[in-house]
């Protein structure tokens, strides 16, 4: 190359022919990159990366173009007859040399978009590798202009195209440097990722574990629809809720798309959890009407046989008189009669079984306690189940693990004192004692904290259904313990027979009395058996915890609801007893017996309420007054209100 004067000078529409040269380039730009952008929102698509792959199109159109934008720069300086041929020439060379760097980087922006939309640590580390091959070749670049100025062959254009490489390799350093950033941001990503995905397969199996449960009690329900299909009063009887089936249906199907995209949430869970419970509250309820109905045409037919065999004897033996046997069952028949009023019989049935299996552990727990040498022994065996249910509380989850852990090893035997204070008994003989202390234990925290903390109950409720399911014979001793306290639980109004104290008639009740012997005053009794009948139907309406099956579910709040209203209401006692009921269980039992419940809630309104308001002394109307204003508020505004301190499943 010859060697230029100091004095040269560029053509003073050099840089004009620079511009239309740049806008002719822009005309043979693909038209694939108009539509691209590297902007921090832009996303790409499927045919985006494909147009990318045939980018070395682009660079063969440049390459022609390069050709042609030579030979026009070479013309317009002709056209001014400036004769800078080979200085122009090179200017042109360092000019394509940018213009094809530029164009690099352009595309290296493009694909750095593309593969941070992958986000795996394989493409960044390629993109690193990619910005370093044109750090390379950007300072061999620089390196040729160092040797120009060496030789001297060098001017003041050189100068501002060294500065631009300059800046365009500090550009690809920083570039480096948030490429290592980068890579470390998105191995925690991958950390935090597969978390997220270890939740998502911790709750799908959920589901279809829930799913699975739901579909075997769908299949039973079927089964038994199928069964009694010509049963008139077993379809009348469960129509409104067959209704729900379909609608559960469709929240299962929907909840099931939602695994196969992994997008399972908590709330899913609950609500499968909620339906699944339903189920099985549905089909027990199916079970016992299919029974039920079955039982009175066995007893129809009975009755039938027994008339048409009555009817025979009194054609054979013909008798005006009445003998005394017959005027005994007519008092008995009478007797029956007013029973029937104030006692749910059903229920009864189930009471005096429990009331039997007690007084057995009740022989059992006598020999124990009366043994001399096991005194110490039992004194620590109350001191280990006081100290868990004295500092129960919701507090957080680990804590109510710990309680409900020291409680469950002390009744498998496992004790926490020395060996030596254990004495060589069979399990037995002091699980009984164990299991009746602890059921009069948690009746006491009924009784007596409940009362001024209702919320406790759900806390005491939950603990109580894990020891219920860890261990059954535990359930039936504290059901019948809670029975015999509090009457109004099976639900009883016992009646004063013949033959029974006035305070043993009170204390049957469930009245305490007083050292001096006076009878506790009424608000210290409605308070003592509301604590305790809170208990019960926070039991009633908890959740097991894992979702396993309820030892003593939502069937038997329904069973009490419509117990309680078959029989003639008392002073007092129903309408508080009935308060209560619907705010702690009036939220679910609307949700699992809908439109059903909604009937009794009216019937209640309109006939029950009046039959207490005439039973009610006008001096003390305050429990009823009570429950009217709050029966009238929930059905204007149609729904209940959630408990306070119901905890979920998954709590502890």
């Amino acid at each position: 190359m010859v060697r230029q004067s100091s004095e040269m000078t560029l053509p003073s529409n050099y840089f004009e022919c620079a511009v239309i040269n740049t806008f002719t380039k822009l005309n043979q730009i693909p038209d694939f990159v108009h539509g691209i952008s590297i902007g921090p929102n832009k996303t790409i698509n499927e045919n985006d990366v494909l147009l990318l792959s045939n980018a070395s199109d682009f660079k063969n159109i440049e390459n022609k173009q390069r050709n042609e934008d030579h030979e026009k720069e070479i013309k317009c300086i002709a056209k001014n007859e400036i004769d800078q041929e080979n200085y122009s020439l090179y200017v042109a060379k360092a000019i394509m040399e940018m213009e094809n760097l530029r164009a690099i980087e352009v595309l290296d922006n493009i694909n750095q978009h593309a593969q941070k939309m992958t986000n795996t640590e394989k493409e960044l580390i390629w993109k690193r590798n990619e910005n370093l091959r044109l750090m390379k070749e950007e300072i061999n670049i620089n390196n040729r202009l160092k040797r120009k100025i060496i030789e001297g062959n060098i001017n003041e254009d050189d100068l501002i195209i060294s500065r631009k490489f300059s800046e365009l390799l500090k550009r690809n350093l920083e570039m480096k440097s948030n490429i290592g950033n980068k890579i470390g941001t998105d191995k925690n990503t991958k950390l935090e990722n597969d978390e997220e995905l270890k939740l998502k397969t911790e709750r799908m199996n959920k589901i279809l574990k829930i799913q699975s449960e739901y579909y075997t009690l769908y299949k039973q329900i079927m089964e038994n629809m199928n069964n009694n299909c010509g049963n008139s009063k077993l379809w009348t009887f469960v129509f409104s809720d067959l209704k729900k089936i379909p609608e559960f249906n469709e929240k299962f199907n929907n909840i099931a798309n939602k695994t196969k995209s992994g997008n399972v949430e908590t709330s899913d869970i609950e609500t499968c959890s909620m339906i699944l419970e339903w189920m099985a509250i549905f089909t027990d309820k199916l079970n016992n009407k299919i029974n039920q109905i079955n039982e009175e045409e066995i007893s129809v037919k009975e009755v039938q046989s027994k008339v048409e065999s009555e009817e025979i004897l009194i054609e054979e033996y013909p008798s005006d008189e009445v003998s005394e046997n017959e005027i005994q069952i007519q008092i008995e028949t009478e007797e029956q009669k007013i029973s029937d009023k104030y006692i749910c019989q059903e229920s009864l049935n189930v009471y005096t079984k429990l009331e039997d299996n007690l007084l057995e552990i009740t022989k059992k727990i006598d020999s124990f306690t009366k043994n001399s040498n096991l005194k110490g022994f039992i004194r620590k065996l109350k001191i280990a189940i006081n100290t868990p249910i004295n500092a129960l509380s919701s507090l957080n989850s680990d804590h109510m693990r710990d309680k409900y852990y020291k409680i469950s090893q002390l009744l498998r035997g496992n004790f926490t004192f020395p060996v030596n204070d254990i004495p060589d008994l069979p399990k037995e003989q002091y699980f009984s004692f164990e299991i009746d202390f602890l059921s009069r234990r948690f009746l006491s925290q009924g009784e007596n904290l409940v009362p001024s903390k209702p919320e406790d109950a759900f806390v005491l409720a939950s603990i109580i259904i894990a020891i219920w399911i860890e261990f059954p014979d535990f359930g039936s001793v504290f059901l019948a313990h809670l029975m015999k306290k509090c009457p109004y639980i099976i639900p009883a109004y016992w009646p004063q027979y013949k033959g029974l104290s006035e305070k043993d008639y009170y204390i049957s009740r469930g009245y305490n009395y007083n050292a001096d012997g006076s009878i506790e005053d009424q608000s210290s009794f409605l308070k003592r058996m509301t604590g305790i009948f809170m208990l019960y139907v926070a039991i009633l309406v908890s959740l097991p915890r894992n979702n396993q099956p309820h030892p003593h579910g939502l069937q038997n709040a329904w069973k009490w609801f419509a117990a309680i209203l078959n029989l003639e209401p008392r002073p007092d006692i129903t309408a508080t007893f009935l308060h209560t009921f619907l705010e702690l269980a009036g939220y679910k039992l609307s949700y699992y017996y809908g439109i059903q419940f909604w009937k009794i809630m009216h019937l209640v309104n309109t006939e029950y309420l009046m039959k207490i308001e005439k039973i009610t002394d006008v001096n003390f109307r305050g429990p009823v007054s009570r429950l009217k204003d709050y029966i009238e508020k929930i059905l204007k505004d149609g729904h209940f209100v959630q408990p306070k301190g119901i905890l979920p499943s998954n709590y502890w």
